[in-house]
């Protein structure tokens, strides 16, 4: 999450609007209050983007993350 939030005020601090994308980040807000330590699990290990979190997540983080080698 705290990824995505540095994400998100990148974004703004670069011209972008405030409101951008913000009914995915409060989906995957909510979803990380409820998640289980399994739910957890699976997400961090989905390195595929196949569930429907980790494609709000990796959408909610393009042209903000650091590219792996």
């Amino acid at each position: 999450m705290i990824q995505v939030m540095n994400s998100r005020a990148t974004r703004i601090a670069n011209g972008g609007r405030e409101d951008q994308l913000q009914a995915e980040f409060n989906e995957l807000l909510n979803w990380t209050r409820n998640a289980t330590p399994e739910n957890l699990e699976l997400f961090n290990a989905d390195d595929d983007t196949t569930s429907p979190q980790k494609r709000l997540y990796s959408l909610l983080t393009a042209n903000t993350r650091r590219r792996r080698r």
